[in-house]
């Protein structure tokens, strides 16, 4: 999905290579087929596995020494959260909702703007050298993120819509 913004995943990764003189790093990329396939398959790194089984994406995540998710929008992030779950650091656009669960993250786990790729790059390097997966399990925010707490989160969000609706209506 061009939404996912892999497309620039995909230059920081050539800039990498650039820099190592190599094509020292491989992307992973799954998920069901999109406008930008052509693009991201163009780049010889590149392994676009498509749309596979859980237990796939279980076994890549495990393997991989980053995961990237560099969304200009999404709503949670479950991606994210199943990669650090199989210990594997994260990189996170400023988009990804998963990142209010956490306590804190460190500039170096975000994406400010995911057009960039020497941002990206940089981060990912950064990654690659010294991994956040346990820090970042370390830092999430159990009390806060249960199915209870969330719901009740959701829930005074939404009251407050009706609200300000109402108030608005009453103009």
């Amino acid at each position: 999905m061009p939404r996912k913004k892999i497309r620039h995943i995909c230059e920081a990764v050539e800039l990498l290579n650039e820099r190592a003189g190599e094509m020292k790093y491989t992307l992973v990329v799954t998920g069901d087929k999109g406008r930008d396939d052509d693009v991201i398959d163009s780049y010889p790194f590149v392994k676009n596995y498509g749309l596979v089984g859980s237990s796939k994406v279980t076994g890549l995540y495990r393997e991989a020494a980053l995961f990237v998710q560099n969304s200009c929008f999404e709503t949670f992030g479950l991606a994210p959260m199943e990669a650090l779950m199989n210990g594997c650091s994260v990189l996170m656009s400023k988009e990804i909702g998963a990142l209010e669960l956490f306590n804190r993250v460190e500039d170096g786990d975000i994406i400010r703007n995911f057009y960039d790729a020497s941002e990206i790059a940089a981060k990912m390097e950064r990654l690659l050298k010294k991994g956040n997966a346990s820090r970042l399990i370390k830092e999430f925010d159990k009390e806060h993120s249960s199915w209870e707490a969330r719901t009740t989160q959701l829930l005074s969000k939404m009251s407050q819509l009706c609200e300000l609706k109402r108030t608005a209506a009453g103009n």
